[in-house]
């Protein structure tokens, strides 16, 4: 199995329609000097298909670890948990937990929005992946204090819920 892929987003990467309305609104965020103010973003303004499926994180310093604001129902459904206002540090599966660490800890270290492409090995033994998106944002403008993130609901499929050993809910299509 292969390393999640990062990839810093920029003018010519091309974006899931699902994540280009999102990073379009974090472009457009007020930066106060470096990074999208944190006070400018409202989950309210995340598309409907993808707010189900987002995340929002504050970092917390000493020792750094990201405490789960906001939790997205989908996200819930898919791993079986509700993990709003927990630590990465809590997540029991330990390559879910250091993966998401690492994730974090990338944005946090180099303040860039990427596209994570987090591979993970079904039950079956067959090897998938599922696509991401990781905005930072700032309460001073130089810092991160808060990380956006979403999963694209077009990677998922069963076999992802499988993974999990949890159900897709009724009316679910990938």
């Amino acid at each position: 199995m292969t390393e999640t892929t990062v990839i810093e987003i920029n003018a010519d990467t091309t974006l899931p329609a699902n994540f280009q309305a999102v990073f379009d609104l974090w472009t457009g965020l007020p930066k106060s000097p470096d990074l999208p103010l944190a006070s400018g973003f409202s989950l309210e303004f995340v598309p409907p298909k993808l707010l189900p499926w987002s995340v929002l994180v504050d970092v917390e310093t000493d020792p750094l670890d990201f405490r789960f604001r906001f939790w997205g129902t989908e996200r819930s459904n898919l791993i079986g948990a509700e993990m709003t206002g927990k630590l990465v540090s809590d997540i029991a599966q330990e390559s879910m937990r250091e993966g998401n660490r690492e994730e974090y800890a990338n944005v946090y270290r180099h303040g860039k929005a990427v596209l994570c492409r987090t591979p993970i090995v079904m039950r079956s033994g067959l090897e998938s992946s599922r696509l991401s998106i990781r905005l930072p944002l700032s309460n001073d403008g130089t810092e991160v204090s808060r990380i956006f993130s979403a999963i694209d609901p077009d990677t998922i499929n069963e076999e992802h819920y499988e993974y999990y050993g949890t159900t897709p809910k009724r009316g679910y299509s990938s």
